[in-house]
């Protein structure tokens, strides 16, 4: 894995952060309660990818194969603290597949408030890292 595919999917990540954060600064229609959610899936998905990317980069791909091992790897090398807050946002992002009523949506909603930062936390990291 190349430096310049790790920068990308950091900016990536930075954009989709800030555009969650906007998801959650407005009022919690069901319409703005769905269009959070997906930008909270979009936004995980690009963390969990970015762990991969530098464990890639650092010989270590096979220990960050899926969003569970990628976690783990990232509290290995300290780019995040709490590996079961951030497996709760994996169950969070795999139930969003299955949210058919608006108490299911409000409690996800709920629960990805605290993301961004947990999320922010990793950017910071990856900057003192790769000095981005």
């Amino acid at each position: 894995m190349e430096l310049g595919k790790i920068k990308s999917l950091f900016l990536d990540f930075e954009n989709a952060i800030s555009s969650l954060e906007e998801a959650l600064s407005f009022e919690p229609t069901d319409i703005n309660i769905d269009g959070t959610i997906q930008r909270f899936e979009f936004t995980f998905e690009l963390a969990w990818k970015l762990i991969h990317a530098i464990a890639a980069y650092q010989g270590k791909e096979e220990e960050a194969r899926n969003p569970r091992s990628a976690f783990r790897y990232g509290t290995y090398v300290k780019l995040i603290d709490d590996v079961e807050a951030w497996f709760g946002f994996l169950n969070a992002r795999n139930s969003t597949v299955h949210l058919y009523n608006k108490a299911a949506s409000r409690a996800v909603y709920n629960q990805i408030k605290s993301f961004p930062i947990l999320a922010k936390k990793l950017i910071n990291e990856v900057k003192k890292e790769f000095s981005f």
